[in-house]
């Protein structure tokens, strides 16, 4: 059984993605959860850059292809460019290329940002009211609760907006440079109940890649909002685990 990888979304620390890890571990499938660089302020460091948060996905990902193992990315919200960008050196056919065998052959899109090279997260942004941007750090108030969580009881959902950490503004403007859905076999789940991506942008996501791949895309779909890492996590654990399955 394949080791999923799962890249977080901006604002987001690994522990939202605790509910999920332990589904997969009820389910056996093993799972590494990345700390991307980008989220929270780093005491004595940069704001970090998109690149940050792609050498912490390779740093983590290349241990476990060392070993022999076989690796899913499964990658959340923004956490799908970094992880996009990423398959520039973790894909097989990098590896390969270095006279290494293994190599990352599938990516999972949850809600995910896909982009086309040169393209960022900042250029497709319109910023809501919720949402600060400064030159830094960029900050989700509290009144991003009902479309972050949208399936939480509202006292649940502000409390854990609250606690969200800022993010670096540079992550959102750095561009993809590497089309690393090219080198995988991509899947793309998209949350019909998402207040934050609506279901209609993530599917101009999956369009995007279709475009890229030749129109492979397997597409799949959870009644769901924003983060069912919280709120669904045995429903989206069952979803990946038949991607799995069906390798």
């Amino acid at each position: 059984m394949a080791t999923v990888v799962i890249i977080p979304g901006s604002f987001a620390s690994p522990s939202l993605y605790e509910p999920l890890a332990r589904s997969f571990a009820r389910d056996g499938i093993q799972s590494e959860i990345v700390d991307l660089p980008s989220v929270g302020r780093k005491e004595g460091k940069n704001p970090a850059t998109m690149s940050d948060d792609v050498d912490e996905i390779v740093s983590i990902v290349e241990i476990l292809l060392d070993q022999d193992k076989e690796v899913i990315l499964l990658a959340h919200s923004y956490g799908g460019v970094p992880a996009t960008q990423s398959l520039e050196t973790l894909s097989r056919k990098a590896r390969q290329s270095q006279g290494k065998n293994s190599g990352v052959t599938d990516i999972i899109y949850l809600a995910a940002v896909a982009l086309p090279v040169g393209g960022s997260v900042m250029s497709l942004l319109t910023a809501p009211d919720y949402l600060i941007i400064e030159d830094d750090y960029m900050t989700l108030t509290p009144e991003c609760a009902p479309f972050l969580h949208s399936e939480l009881p509202p006292e649940e959902a502000f409390k854990l907006a609250k606690e969200l950490p800022q993010h670096s503004t540079a992550s959102y403007k750095d561009q993809l440079t590497y089309p690393g859905y090219q080198d995988a076999q991509v899947h793309y789940i998209i949350c019909e109940q998402d207040e934050l991506i609506i279901p209609e942008y993530q599917s101009g996501m999956v369009e995007l890649l279709k475009g890229m791949t030749n129109g492979k895309v397997g597409v799949h779909k959870i009644q769901s909002g924003h983060t069912p890492n919280l709120t669904q996590p045995d429903t989206l654990t069952k979803i990946i685990r038949q991607i799995v399955e069906d390798k």
